[in-house]
């Protein structure tokens, strides 16, 4: 059993355990991004009107002249039922316009999955409908006023025995609308729409589509010049208003299983695709991990992201589905490497995704996985995307969806990284949908389990406008020239060196400890710039330049950088105040990972787990340094395969140090994940213990240590000893902040200081 030996903080640990935010599964405390999203407003939760307790399903709502109009389906659509689309109509602010629901479309009757948009004043509602229960599905649509007027009920698709399902609308806002849906040929389905001129209380049809010849579940938008189609499978058409085909059938993304539904969006005049690619896990995690993901798809049919993704899956212009090639993809996605994966499943306490490892999947990291249909909507200042995360049951079965939030800028800049938790219910939570309304607010509805069944909330999100220029949060050194300069939001993507911005770098007087520069040693001397450009890390965000001095910096001596003109990616385009950021040039590099990815271990010795060969709270080790017989060495891995070192013969032990330097004392996490147990020392305390009275083997990614510790300014000495009792031996380790975040403002080193 695990013992954390730091006394002052087993309160805190204490407190984590049980709080609302943090429960202790299998060794770890779960825990969510504390803190609401900046300048976003999460509205109260209200439940559509119910004038059955036979179901609410598949929500879609429109918004225009100031009102959102929420439709849903109504009463059971299987066999021997009665299904009804019904709405409500909600002011800007989401206040209730109408006293019961309007009857869209009611009476002895399947109906299902309705569509609506907003155009040329008034809504237009599709949906299918199996006309009274004889199993034979057209799409039928109807307009409905600001005003809640119903009229103009006709059919828009009506083919046979063909089922018509699924439709999707997208409109210009003004006069025209493309309504698509899916249609059975023979043995599948393929995508049909038409294109309508809307007039006052009236539809003219101007035009038929064929989007792609086979396809399900499609989702369109308007992106101000075509409309975009999207389908199942990741796939993406390009329409002009004249109804014919600009782009054909293509796949914006390409992963190796995509099979939940997609969702089409639009905003600065480009098209953008969302899709949940592997949405169920299999039991060894062949399949690659769950994750949402954002492309874009241009008017000419090119996808920038492709490039992105290259490195990791495309080769000489050929998709490769072999093991090592999806393991490199699922590996990035997890570590978050490409800047428009929105969210990714990991494997419990390892770097990326290795598919088939020994011991099959286990859990996630907090045993969540992205399964459902994203939504996206423009809000004239953020893309906002939300989905569905659920929890793991076990290797193969999730539950308790809930649904996650972040906002996307241009060129994939993200605000909300980690994803926000935007709902939380005791049932499930699936099917988000989300219109925008006014600027910076939109409408978000979906489908909650209650104990009556499946119900439709709905919620405003407002965003608050941004005013405020990108200010420095720290100042990293990725090598002895450059520096990683972390934003607290995305910046300006335009070239860093050009224009108006410009970079200072000064270095004031002798060296000095923490936190700064005096005033008496403020005889500057200005180190001359080289280049500066944005970070192309997906973990940066968008947040981060790599800024190069052109002579070394000076370990220990007082920075100040100055960066003028420096804008943001709002709307408004806020400039950073001129004003200096002070560091001291700390000794080390910089990790990228997540995990520590650089040790100097020694081994292997005789399992003793009473003493030790020498004393592990006093020694500093550095390689090539004489410990006995044996010698420290130099490991850079994430996770370091002792047995592969030193053979996996039982009873043996070894031990692994490194070296953090933070500028400040900080509390902070300490994460180990051995096989077998293991004990750690900080600065020579011993900080957990899970090898004193101990039995058996432990697995790897089975269970985890964590031991709430206090990082001193300037260098902190970590030590681990792992065992070995038979075959398996390795070890992981890292430091994170409260909310479970890796620690990206630490340098670190395997040599002695």
């Amino acid at each position: 059993m695990k013992r954390i030996l730091l006394a002052a903080f087993s309160g805190l640990l204490l407190a984590a355990c049980t709080s609302a935010t943090g429960v202790a599964r299998k060794g770890v405390i779960v825990r969510e991004p504390a803190g609401p999203p900046p300048r976003m407003t999460i509205g109260a939760r209200h439940t559509a009107l119910q004038v059955s307790h036979l179901g609410q399903r598949h929500p879609a709502v429109a918004y225009g002249d100031g009102v959102y109009l929420l439709v849903w389906q109504e009463g059971w659509n299987g066999a021997g039922g009665r299904s009804e689309i019904l709405g409500v109509r909600l002011d800007k602010d989401g206040k209730l316009l109408d006293k019961k629901p309007l009857a869209i479309a009611v009476g002895r009757s399947l109906r299902e999955a309705p569509a609506v948009a907003f155009c040329n004043g008034q809504f237009l509602v599709a949906w299918a409908d199996a006309h009274s229960g004889s199993g034979d599905y057209d799409i039928q649509s109807c307009l409905v006023s600001t005003g809640g007027a119903v009229s103009g009920e006709g059919v828009i698709a009506c083919g046979g025995a063909c089922n018509q399902l699924n439709p999707a609308i997208a409109t210009d806002g003004k006069g025209q609308v493309l309504v698509v849906w899916q249609e059975y040929h023979t043995d599948h389905f393929e995508i049909r729409g038409k294109v309508y001129a809307v007039q006052k209380g009236a539809m003219t049809y101007q035009a038929n589509v064929e989007v792609a010849d086979r396809g399900e579940l499609p989702s369109a938008a308007w992106t101000g010049s075509e409309y975009l189609v999207a389908r199942r499978g990741g796939y993406a058409t390009l329409i002009g208003p004249d109804g014919k085909v600009k782009v054909p059938s293509t796949q914006p993304w390409v992963d190796k299983v995509i099979s939940s539904g997609v969702t089409a969006a639009a905003a600065w005049g480009k098209a953008y695709v969302f899709v949940n690619s592997v949405p169920f896990p299999d039991p060894w995690g062949w399949s690659g991990n769950g994750a949402i993901v954002g492309a874009t798809l241009l008017p000419d049919g090119a996808t920038p992201e492709i490039g992105i993704a290259a490195p990791y899956w495309h080769i000489k212009g050929k998709w490769l589905n072999d093991g090592s090639l999806v393991d490199k993809f699922g590996s990035a996605k997890a570590d978050g490497l490409m800047p428009n994966v929105l969210d990714a499943a990991r494997w419990f306490n390892h770097p990326g995704w290795p598919m088939g490892i020994r011991g099959a999947l286990k859990h996630t990291m907090n045993d969540q996985w992205p399964s459902g249909t994203p939504a996206a909507c423009y809000n004239g200042r953020s893309l906002l995307v939300v989905w569905p995360k659920a929890h793991l049951v076990d290797t193969r079965r999730l539950d308790h969806r809930q649904l996650y939030m972040t906002r996307v800028l241009p060129d994939w800049g993200v605000v909300d990284r980690p994803a926000v938790k935007i709902v939380s219910e005791p049932g499930e939570v699936t099917s988000p949908v989300l219109c925008a309304g006014p600027i910076g607010g939109a409408l978000l509805a979906y489908e909650r389990v209650s104990d009556e069944g499946p119900v439709v909330d709905y919620r405003i999100l407002t965003e608050a406008e941004d005013r405020e220029g990108p200010k420095i949060e720290y100042v990293v050194p990725m090598s002895d020239t450059q520096l990683v300069v972390r934003f607290n939001e995305p910046i300006d993507a335009a070239n860093p060196g050009a224009g108006d911005i410009h970079f200072q770098l000064w270095r004031w007087g002798k060296p000095l400890a923490p936190p700064g520069p005096r005033a008496a040693d403020r005889a500057g001397v200005r180190e001359e710039m080289g280049a500066a450009s944005i970070n192309p890390d997906g973990r940066s965000s968008g947040r981060e330049l790599i800024v190069t001095a052109k002579s070394a910096l000076k370990v220990g001596h007082p920075y100040e950088l100055k960066i003028a003109g420096l804008k943001d990616r709002s709307p408004l385009g806020n400039t950073a105040a001129e004003e200096g950021f002070n560091f001291i040039a700390p000794p080390g590099t910089m990790l990228r990972t997540d995990y520590i990815d650089r040790w100097c271990v020694v081994g292997p010795f005789p399992r003793d787990v009473k003493n030790h060969p020498f004393d592990p709270a006093a020694t500093e080790p550095k390689p090539g340094d004489a410990a006995g017989k044996f010698k420290w060495e130099l490991a850079k891995s994430q996770v370091v395969d002792l047995g592969e070192k030193y053979g996996e013969a039982g009873n043996q032990m070894a031990y692994a140090a490194v070296w953090a330097y933070s500028d400040r004392a900080r509390k902070v996490i300490l994460r180990i994940d051995t096989n077998d147990h293991n004990r750690a020392w900080l600065n020579g305390q011993l900080v957990n213990d899970d090898i004193t009275g101990a039995t058996g083997s432990r697995g790897f990614h089975e269970s985890a240590d964590e031991a709430p510790v206090k990082l001193a300014a300037g260098w902190n000495r970590l030590m681990l000893q792992v065992e070995n009792q038979t075959t398996t031996w390795v070890m992981i380790a890292q430091l994170t902040d409260a909310t479970g975040e890796p620690i990206r403002d630490l340098t670190w080193q395997a040599e002695k200081p």
